[in-house]
């Protein structure tokens, strides 16, 4: 009787786990609707009730640290961005995001060093080769970066492509 009632406890758990997972979940895809319709506001609320639900959920870090980032609050989407980092550590994105956060911020030689680790990740990134040679060339390394902006354009960053023509520069 003791282990049909440890088995009952231990199924009502998972049930109650599976809803939070889930509910948490909903609340992901509410903010990203409420960003399509441009309510930052709402997004990041709704974004934020994920979190709370379940802290481990990453994606949830990482859609808030891209409302955070496309508000301007930069050490916002940096903390958030390196949550989802520490719970999913091989996300090339949340680098190649939190890389943009640093740059906009002011940082970049942190940006160039969460670029090159989105790229160690996912070595054909053609955002990050992108966004990393706009830190370089701000940065004032005219060869690296023409040579990201290169590798972002073979890789079909149109971007990439429209700077380098427009430069009369080859990929």
């Amino acid at each position: 009787m003791k282990k049909i009632m440890v088995a009952i406890i231990i199924m009502l758990l998972s049930v109650s786990l599976s809803c939070s997972k889930e509910k948490a979940g909903n609340y992901v895809d509410r903010g990203i609707a409420q960003v399509h319709a441009g309510n930052s506001k709402e997004a990041i609320a709704l974004f934020t009730k994920a979190v709370q639900i379940d802290p481990k959920l990453e994606i949830a870090y990482l859609y808030r640290g891209n409302v955070y980032n496309k508000t301007h609050k930069y050490d916002m989407a940096i903390e958030d961005y390196t949550k989802a980092i520490e719970l999913k550590s091989n996300d090339a994105s949340a680098y190649c995001n939190r890389a943009g956060a640093y740059a906009l911020s002011g940082n970049s030689e942190q940006a160039v060093k969460d670029c090159t680790k989105a790229l160690e990740l996912r070595p054909n990134y053609a955002m990050a080769y992108n966004n990393r040679a706009v830190i370089y060339e701000r940065m004032g390394n005219a060869q690296k970066s023409i040579e990201d902006y290169q590798q972002a354009a073979r890789l079909g960053h149109e971007g990439a492509q429209k700077v380098l023509s427009a430069k009369g520069i080859k990929w």
